[in-house]
């Protein structure tokens, strides 16, 4: 396992964040040598507000999201979702413009829970996998969208999974994500986790499973290597809207 570049993803880039950030990854001991960046994430809350704000970074949210039956559906895309997906997109956009074989992203907020055992990785080299989930949290949306064995320890082939604050994804993964699907996202913007999920299994729901195509092969630890520390149900969220209040990531 070789990771070319590290991106963090992050509104604040004070000294002593990022050194904290820092701090964090190499708790979990990636194996080579490599640069790491903090991009300029993009803030909801300030730059995606107005039609002309959206109209600037070439972004559409999709009109046709709340369909007022499931927590996540009740609602229309909130700026903050859509400037994480934003910013993601950065990511993405930057890895494939400098060719990186293989990147690792990780949100402001994602929690190590233990030193990596980086070997457990050494089995995928037979694999063309695009993308690795080193942490996420099983959708409650349908039990018919679980997770797959594949014969393998340490990896699963992941059913419906939301949160995407650590991934590994692949030269091949980004093309995919880039070239194929990322014209009508920006004319369709949707929550991050929503639409990596729509790429690699059965979407729960049709209107998103018409819009994007299924074609990444995407693998998951078995066990959460690296959490996060904010959740939407501990109020400490930085893209619900709570309280009449529109987070930002």
């Amino acid at each position: 396992m070789k990771i070319d570049k590290t991106y963090f993803i992050s509104l604040d880039l004070s000294e002593e964040f990022i050194s904290d950030m820092v701090n964090r990854l190499q708790y979990m001991t990636i194996p080579n040598e490599m640069e790491w960046e903090c991009i300029d994430s993009v803030n909801g809350q300030y730059d995606l507000v107005t039609d002309e704000d959206r109209k600037k970074l070439g972004v559409t949210f999709y009109d046709k999201w709340n369909i007022g039956d499931y927590s996540f559906w009740s609602r229309d895309v909130t700026v903050g979702e859509a400037g994480c997906t934003l910013s993601h997109i950065k990511v993405w956009l930057d890895a494939y413009e400098n060719g990186y074989e293989q990147i690792l992203v990780l949100e402001e907020d994602f929690n190590p829970k233990t030193v990596i055992d980086w070997s457990m990785f050494d089995v995928l080299e037979k694999y063309d996998y695009d993308f690795i989930y080193l942490g996420r949290k099983r959708s409650d949306v349908s039990e018919d969208i679980k997770d797959l064995e594949i014969g393998l320890e340490n990896f699963l082939l992941p059913g419906a999974s939301f949160c995407t604050q650590a991934y590994i994804i692949t030269k091949n993964g980004l093309r995919k994500l880039i070239e194929t699907n990322l014209p009508t996202l920006l004319d369709n913007m949707i929550v991050i986790d929503e639409f990596l999920m729509s790429t690699y299994t059965w979407h729960p729901r049709k209107d998103i499973r018409s819009l994007f195509v299924q074609n990444m092969f995407a693998l998951t630890t078995r066990i959460e290597l690296v959490g996060q520390t904010r959740y939407p149900h501990a109020g400490n969220s930085q893209t619900e809207p709570i309280e009449g209040i529109d987070f930002v990531i």
